[in-house]
């Protein structure tokens, strides 16, 4: 991570997390990188399953300068898409479980967003298990 913007690394970092699933040890599914989007894309855009995408990312517009250092809200939602003809639900657990192992086991994540947050929503679509995720946490700048 070359750029010196802790924002820009902490999503960069997300993006990278996601991809780490690899169906061994404590994941569920295997999921490569091209199955991570950075852009949002809704379940019928999609080719390969699961996939994960980046949605909004919410940093506010306003930060106090006045300190010499000071907090940073950060919120960043994920969707995450699974298809199965059997229990479409359950690959939506599968993915979430895979999703909460991958961010909040990052040592590197935790250090650079304080209370850093997952909170869930599942659901079905059109034949496809629908998971939007929400990470929050504050990131300190010094």
């Amino acid at each position: 991570m070359t750029v010196k913007n802790l924002e820009y690394n902490v999503v960069d970092r997300i993006v990278t997390q996601l991809a780490l699933p690899d169906g061994t040890g404590n994941y569920n599914n295997s999921i490569a990188s091209t199955q991570v989007h950075t852009e949002f894309k809704t379940p019928t855009q999609i080719n390969v399953f699961p996939a994960l995408v980046i949605g909004d990312v919410s940093i506010p517009e306003t930060i106090p300068l006045s300190r010499s250092a000071f907090e940073i809200p950060i919120e960043v939602e994920i969707w995450g898409y699974t298809k199965k003809e059997v229990s479409t639900r359950m690959e939506v657990l599968k993915l979430l479980s895979d999703v909460r192992v991958a961010i909040l086991s990052d040592e590197w994540l935790n250090k650079q967003v304080n209370g850093l947050t997952l909170s869930a929503e599942m659901g079905e679509m059109e034949g496809f298990g629908v998971l939007r995720l929400t990470l929050s946490g504050t990131m300190e700048h010094t």
